[in-house]
């Protein structure tokens, strides 16, 4: 019997879903959809060999229901489930996917809101629930990217002793910020672009209307598209996430002002996800336990919100902070979020879904300590794809281990191609033959089969 036995029992997602064991992968964009949001070869052959590496599902990268300008992603080109042709595409993944006994959950993003940048075409900005532009506090960020960071900016990032840093006052704090952020800018102006947010264009009633049917149309579309579930983006401070905290919505109509008000467009999300697909497919959400700022939504607030989604929801997936508040975000050490899931876990009758934790002891721990139900792997399968795989054969001293300098997310926000500095194939899986759908154990086998009557047939006719 091995130590790990407990982190490979299947589990069941509140009686709708069905996992083969408590290992998933996280919702990660590694920019592989093309300007449109169209996913291809490469998009597959990514979640095909985190599938073979025996995670019980994949939660897709964050996915876009709409084609309209304001979403604010076009810088990077967020998958899309707008229409038939996104659903076509995503079937594809589904089934190859499935080849592996591995379940697919669509995470939906209705926009990157106070995040977002202007369309790189039409010029249209992005759409918020208020005029507020985000910004990066290095307080609350620096020390997730320090390694990264360290390697692109060697100097600049001597300024910066990390403990002094998170210490400092709003008057000691601003004059330091506008001097590293400067020389930041002079070497990269893609990252210093990202520092500082463009003011979006609040959105009218009627278009957050249209949001919340958009976002139904969307999961109903995911599940006649033979998708296992679908996951509400409501963290990390995309738009979802802003109607949520006080920092970014000040609206005064019935979106705004009180925490109810601030919640009605996530559960009318939900509740209309909810009636469109049915009790029987399974719906969950990605929130953070806390936004990790002093002006932020906190977590007692969370846990208010979460009641209110209760009834339309099977799972809560667990996150930290927000992109003006990265080190929670992207944590630089396991069991950083283990609070919050716990937290989670003792309030609602839900399975909980806890990210952040890399060493398969940690893992097997919050399960058998009861913090989580399922552990969400995000870094450490962008590293290892066959991290569940070699923690069941009892191979944990060759797992390739990521080092936690935020590398891929930081060529992400470069809008260079994305790479990993202790796994070269990342972003070049679709050149693998064993991630090549054809080459499945289930697919293979049918191939043979018609391959073997091919030939008969021919040999019967004396053809060569």
């Amino acid at each position: 019997m091995s130590d790990y036995d407990r982190l490979f029992e299947p589990i069941s997602l509140n009686g709708k879903l069905e996992l083969k064991n408590r290992l998933v992968m996280s919702p990660m964009n590694m920019i592989m959809s093309d300007p449109e949001g169209f996913g291809d070869e490469q998009t597959q052959a990514w979640y095909i060999s985190r599938a073979r590496g025996g995670v019980s599902a994949v939660i897709t990268e964050a996915t876009v229901p709409i084609n309209d300008d304001w979403h604010g992603t076009s810088h990077t080109v967020n998958a899309r489930m707008s229409d038939l042709r996104y659903g076509r595409i995503f079937n594809e993944l589904v089934r190859a996917v499935h080849d592996y006994d591995c379940k697919v959950i669509c995470q939906l993003m209705t926009g990157f809101g106070y995040q977002g940048k202007h369309h790189v075409a039409s010029g249209v900005p992005s759409a918020a629930p208020s005029a507020v532009a985000h910004k990066v506090d290095m307080r609350y960020s620096v020390r997730a990217f320090h390694k990264g960071l360290k390697s692109r900016f060697p100097e600049e990032m001597k300024l910066i002793d990390l403990d002094i840093v998170e210490g400092l006052s709003d008057e000691e704090y601003y004059p330091f910020e506008n001097m590293v952020y400067d020389l930041i800018g002079e070497r990269s102006p893609k990252i210093r672009s990202l520092i500082d947010g463009e003011i979006p264009r609040p959105l009218e009633h009627h278009e957050i209307v249209y949001l919340e049917d958009r976002f139904a149309e969307a999961a109903l579309l995911v599940k006649e598209m033979e998708g296992d579930g679908v996951e509400l983006h409501a963290s990390h401070g995309y738009l979802g996430a802003n109607f949520l905290s006080p920092r970014t919505n000040r609206r005064t109509d019935e979106y705004g002002g009180s925490l109810e008000n601030r919640a009605r467009h996530i559960v009318n999300m939900l509740s209309k996800a909810r009636a469109a697909c049915g009790e029987d497919f399974c719906i969950g959400i990605r929130i953070s336990g806390d936004e990790e700022l002093p002006d932020g939504m906190h977590h007692q607030e969370v846990l208010d919100v979460l009641g209110m989604c209760e009834p339309y929801i099977d799972y809560i997936n667990t996150s930290s902070g927000c992109y003006d508040a990265c080190n929670t975000m992207f944590p630089y050490e396991d069991n950083m979020m283990n609070r919050h899931a716990h937290s989670f876990r003792e309030r609602f009758k839900l399975p909980v879904l806890v990210p952040g934790i890399h060493d398969p002891a940690n893992a097997i721990k919050a399960i058998e300590e009861g913090v989580t139900d399922v552990v969400s792997l995000a870094r450490a399968v962008v590293a290892d794809p066959d991290w569940p795989n070699k923690v069941k054969a009892g191979r944990v001293e060759d797992i390739v281990r990521c080092t936690r300098c935020c590398n891929c997310l930081l060529s992400i926000f470069e809008a260079t191609k994305v790479s990993c500095t202790v796994n070269p194939l990342v972003g070049y899986e679709k050149y693998l033959p064993e991630n090549w759908p054809v080459n499945s154990p289930r697919h293979r086998r049918k191939i043979d089969r018609f391959l073997e009557r091919r030939a008969g047939l021919y040999d019967s006719e004396g053809g060569s």
